[in-house]
């Protein structure tokens, strides 16, 4: 009995370091190809750079930031006007890397959340694995699904697009290449050539790029639908007539005054006013990254996709049947009137109201964004809204 035990040890060692050889092996792998990998039992992120990259699509090259393992859950990012990918900071490796250790499910964030599909709480789940049962469980092979469940639902896939004319996206000098149309085209294609198929990611957008991101959702191509601080158009065509004018003013202000200029003025809008109140270092990133943008890109971005430009969705959406999370600071009433409208049009619509929060919840309460945002992924993930 002694032997017959110590030998099954000897098969389960083994067993082990055949799996952790696999883990180093793909480690290697994953690192020469440029890209940062996390493991389902640690937050550690390996001393790499995040895969930032540029993708060649239609004619342009769009960038791109990933993080976590490709086959988790995709969660694609679209960052609003002046941002870009990196904008998003440590949001990408905190919601790739996001974990609930408990089996119990967490008390709900401090905003206010209304509807259908996600209520605010984590899905209840037994205890998870220790490092070791999740070794052997999936060096034995059998009960590798358990490890699946209980792990791959806590982390996702993050990928981070510039738009057009931000970041290390291409800034061509027509505008009509900015339109939502080649927006909607351009992020399918980058999806696609990194092998994500239709049904697969859910969509994020902020401001501007929640305005594109609702627009994508309409293609069919995606699971679910965030929107943060985001509005449907403008629906009366005097409103967008007199808001077309305003921003083709403000892009030839751009090319006219340049970047710093325009930063400064940006940067004093009403609302932005509460992001005055973020830690100075955080400002100063902020500012740095808006300062980074071209004079071509920002003035082009207004002139072919502006809000004035977009066509007004209000009428569309009811007929929008995934399930969709908007988020708003409770400091943005007017982006707050904008979601409890969507809220009410869309079928399967949650809202959450961020306390503290203006335009930019993702910077303001950015744990509090953290959670929901990954919470409504994993309601999306085990248990879709039927």
């Amino acid at each position: 009995m002694i032997f017959r035990k110590y030998s099954l040890l000897s098969v389960y060692l083994y067993k082990l370091c055949q799996y952790l050889f696999g883990i180093f092996s793909d480690i290697s792998l994953q690192l020469h190809e440029g890209r940062v990998i996390y493991h389902p039992y640690t937050k550690r992120e390996h001393p790499m750079n995040a895969g930032q990259q540029q993708i060649a699509v239609n004619g342009v090259h769009i960038g791109v930031i990933e993080h976590g393992k490709r086959g988790n859950p995709p969660l694609v990012l679209l960052h609003g006007f002046t941002g870009s990918a990196a904008s998003w900071g440590t949001l990408l490796t905190d919601l790739a890397a996001y974990q609930s250790r408990s089996n119990k499910p967490p008390t709900s964030p401090q905003g206010t959340h209304k509807g259908c599909p996600y209520d605010g709480t984590d899905t209840p789940r037994r205890p998870l694995p220790t490092i070791v049962e999740a070794s052997l469980v999936g060096a034995l092979g059998g009960a590798g699904d358990l490890f699946e469940r209980d792990w791959a639902a806590h982390n996702l896939h993050v990928i981070a697009l510039d738009m057009l004319g931000h970041g290390q996206s291409a800034a061509p000098t027509d505008p009509a290449r900015y339109s939502i149309e080649h927006c909607q085209t351009d992020i399918i294609a980058v999806l696609q050539s990194l092998g994500i198929r239709s049904g697969e990611a859910i969509l994020l957008g902020y401001s501007m790029g929640g305005r594109i991101a609702l627009y994508c959702a309409f293609s069919g191509f995606f699971r679910a639908l965030i929107l943060e601080s985001a509005s449907p158009g403008l629906a009366h065509p005097l409103e967008r007539v007199q808001r077309h004018q305003s921003d083709m003013a403000l892009a030839d202000r751009i090319e006219r005054e340049g970047i710093p200029a325009f930063v400064a003025y940006w940067e004093q809008l009403p609302l932005f006013a509460s992001q005055r109140s973020l830690p100075k270092e955080k400002q100063a990133t902020l500012h740095a990254q808006r300062l980074h943008n071209r004079a071509t890109g920002l003035a082009n971005s207004l002139r072919g996709i502006g809000t004035g430009i977009q066509p007004a969705l209000h009428a569309q959406l009811p007929t929008l049947t995934i399930p969709v999370l908007l988020i708003t600071g409770e400091l943005d009433t007017k982006f707050c009137a904008l979601a409890e409208q969507m809220q009410q049009a869309l079928p399967l619509a949650q809202w959450s109201v961020m306390p503290g929060a203006g335009h930019a919840v993702h910077l303001e309460q950015a744990a509090l964004f953290v959670r929901d945002v990954a919470g409504f992924c994993r309601s999306v993930v085990d248990k879709p809204c039927m």
